[in-house]
C-alpha cells in the first residue's frame, strides 16, 4: 500500500490529550460568524440611520429654501414643515434640528438666492439616551440648499 493511501485513512489526533478532534470546526465557525456578523449588522443599522437623517436634512433644507423664496417663510410654518419632514423620514420630531436661512444678496431681491442649512445629530442606535448625551455618541449631519428668488431684477 502506498504512503498516500495510508495517510488518507488516518485522522488527526490532538497532541495534548491524545484523542481525536471532532466537532470543533463547527463551534469555531459559529463563533467566528457571530464575531463578524454582529458588528457588521450594527454597522448596517448605523449607516441606515445616518442615511435617513441625510435624506431628512436635505428635504428640510430644500423645503425651507423654497418657502423662504416664495415669501411664505415665517418661522412657524418652517418649523412645522421641518418637523413633518423629520417625522416622515425618521419617525421622530426635529427637536434636535437647527435651521438657518439667509439671502444672497442680503436684501432677498429677485434674481438672488435663498440659502437654507439644516443641522442635526444622529444618535448611535441601541444606546440609551443618557449614554448618548454623556459621551456625545452621535454623528453630525448637515445639508445646505440654495433656491433662486423668482421675479425680475433690474441692475443699475
Amino acid at each position: 500500500m502506498s504512503r498516500f493511501l495510508q495517510r488518507k485513512n488516518t485522522y488527526r489526533v490532538n497532541s495534548e490529550s491524545g484523542r481525536a478532534e471532532s466537532g470543533e470546526a463547527v463551534i469555531e465557525f459559529i463563533g467566528l460568524a457571530a464575531a463578524i456578523l454582529i458588528p457588521l449588522g450594527y454597522l448596517v443599522l448605523t449607516l441606515s440611520q445616518v442615511q435617513a437623517s441625510v435624506f431628512a436634512c436635505e428635504a428640510a433644507a430644500r423645503q425651507t429654501a423654497v418657502l423662504q423664496s416664495q415669501g411664505q417663510g415665517n418661522d412657524d410654518l418652517v418649523s412645522v414643515q421641518v418637523d413633518q419632514i423629520f417625522t416622515d423620514y425618521l419617525g421622530r420630531s426635529a427637536a434636535s434640528a437647527q435651521v438657518e436661512n439667509w439671502c444672497e444678496p442680503q436684501t432677498c431681491a429677485a434674481g438672488g438666492f435663498v440659502h437654507a442649512r439644516v443641522h442635526t445629530a444622529v444618535p448611535l442606535p441601541l444606546l440609551p439616551d443618557s449614554l448618548v448625551a454623556g459621551l456625545g455618541a452621535s454623528i453630525p449631519v448637515e445639508a445646505e440648499y440654495a433656491y433662486p428668488i423668482e421675479g425680475l431684477s433690474v441692475e443699475p
